[in-house]
């Protein structure tokens, strides 16, 4: 009987002992605040103090120090999230998961964030060397790269067993890729949209609000295309299920005019609503050195707040919903599954291989096919095979997002955004967001009030309903081009002194219509 107590008595102490070690351990992850680091390539000293919510407030005396510092910070409080977004985004889910996140893999390596983040680094970032945007997003990769270096490793790295490896600007610009999709409401609505039109006809969309040209084609679609792109809505909801990172959900924003104020001066709220996630998408953090003082809200991985204010003025998002996606039913060469038709010839579609490591397994190889429109989704629904097989495709749907159609300037609109003084330097910032489509409302100590509906808005033919699936053989559904960024919905102090959005349908400017998946208004 002695045995036993003492045995307990053993257990007791090995319990205790492991929990105390565990405790200390895990502690000592945790960032320390009150340390004193020196970091490579800061020119002066640099103060970062945090707040009680452990908000930094980072005090420098050049602006390449400041965004450093913050790289440094960021990656101390956020490496984990970090990875995750930019594992996403790149489709580098299952070299540390497994195959259970291969569907994610397929599904974003499809899209080609890595490809496109690529080419705007060399064409944007890499023309202009010497811009304060570009110095700075270097500065806060330098940053992030000298934590992993030399920072203590996050748990989830070690539970997960994943190796820590240097930044990038491409990683940077994919993880804005990915949060430019979570705003995509076609990818969700226009299946249902077009399997309804294609089932039941065109008489039942007009309870949903879809007919809102003057002319809907009934796209005629066989079966296969219409399983494949419910298939797709089905995929995508169980994909985004395995995400690490929530989507954008909506917002809401208000500002009121100094004319009804007590101070004279706007006042301006700003509500982003984003899924719950642990920790929050959002980052804030307050910058400031000789001639800047900002405080905003950041992105894992982005230099850039997409939302914040200085001492002049202040912006927020709320998010566009307008229609810059659009699928169209192509029609594949029966002798050469790498040719489509298009008004009146073959036209090759460009291919490429994909690689997808897996944990555990040998590697997964795709490719990915991509006529003049954009990449044939519908290929992912057809990847059981080591290698995507492309037969009985009669009918491939190949995407059209205006997202990859032009070369992303997004952080150098938000390093402008935080650096402009009025309104009309904001909307020079402004002009530069391509995609996704926002409603960005500004206000200053001047006393003006703004909002501006930013997207390149396509052109589409009069008889095209984009919420249908188009026509892309004929070139009849084509677009015609962009507007020009003074044709989209926007305002300058209003004589009400009152704007608001909350993913509303803005009204016609110019008779220009902007489609969209608006939220009703209620009056």
């Amino acid at each position: 009987m002695k045995w036993i107590k003492r045995l307990l008595w053993v257990l007791l102490f090995v319990i205790i002992a492991s929990a105390i070690g565990i405790f200390f351990y895990l502690k000592s992850l945790q960032p320390d605040y009150n340390a004193e680091v020196k970091i490579p390539g800061i020119k002066s000293e640099v103060e970062v103090l945090f707040d009680d919510y452990a908000i930094p407030h980072i005090y420098a005396q050049n602006e390449e120090d400041l965004w450093q510092a913050l790289g440094y910070i960021h990656a101390q409080d956020r490496l984990f999230q970090m990875e995750m977004l930019r594992r996403v985004s790149g489709g580098r889910l299952s070299e540390v998961f497994g195959k259970d996140m291969l569907e994610v893999d397929q599904f974003f390596r499809s899209l080609g964030f890595k490809n496109y983040a690529k080419k705007v680094v060399d064409s944007v970032y890499n023309s202009q060397p010497n811009a304060a945007f570009v110095k700075n997003a270097k500065a806060y990769v330098k940053g992030i790269n000298q934590y992993i270096k030399t920072g203590k490793t996050p748990i989830e790295f070690t539970l997960a067993g994943i190796p820590k490896a240097e930044f990038t600007l491409e990683d940077s610009e994919m993880i804005v890729g990915y949060m430019s999709y979570t705003f995509m409401e076609a990818f969700r609505v226009e299946a249902i949209t077009e399997y309804i039109n294609a089932k039941l006809g065109g008489n039942y969309l007009a309870d949903l609000g879809v007919n809102t040209t003057i002319d809907e084609p009934k796209i005629p679609v066989d079966r296969l295309a219409k399983n494949n792109l419910m298939d797709l809505n089905l995929r995508l909801a169980k994909i985004e299920s395995l995400i690490p990172s929530p989507p954008l959900k909506g917002s809401n924003g208000w500002i009121i005019g100094g004319k009804k104020t007590k101070s004279g001066k706007p006042i301006f709220s700003n509500d982003t609503h984003i899924g719950f996630s642990q920790p929050s998408v959002w980052y804030e953090a307050h910058l400031e050195c000789p001639g800047f003082k900002f405080y905003g809200n950041f992105l894992a991985g982005v230099p850039f707040a997409l939302l914040g204010h200085n001492e002049k003025g202040g912006w927020g998002l709320t998010m566009f919903l307008n229609d810059e996606m659009d699928f169209y039913l192509e029609k594949i060469n029966p002798a050469n599954q790498n040719q489509f038709w298009f008004q009146d010839h073959w036209e090759d579609l460009k291919v490429r291989e994909e690689q997808i490591k897996i944990k555990g397994q040998a590697d997964f190889l795709m490719k990915v096919r991509e006529s003049r429109h954009g990449v044939l989704i519908s290929d992912m629904m057809k990847t059981k095979e080591l290698v995507a097989p492309f037969t009985d495709q009669k009918a491939p749907i190949s995407v059209f997002w205006t997202y990859f159609k032009a070369l992303s300037r997004n952080m150098e609109a938000c390093y402008g955004m935080a650096k402009a003084g009025n309104a009309k330097e904001c909307e020079q910032s402004v002009k530069l967001i391509h995609s996704p489509g926002l409603n960005v409302m500004w206000a200053d100590t001047d006393g003006n009030i703004a909002w501006w509906a930013t997207a390149k808005l396509i052109k589409r033919p009069p008889h095209v309903n984009p919420r249908l699936v188009l026509d892309g053989a004929s070139g009849k559904d084509e677009p015609l081009g962009w507007y020009d960024f003074r044709e989209n919905p926007q305002i300058l102090n209003p004589e009400g002194n009152v704007l608001y959005t909350a993913n509303n349908q803005p009204e016609s400017r110019n008779g220009v219509y902007v489609p969209g998946y608006y939220v009703p208004l209620l009056k």
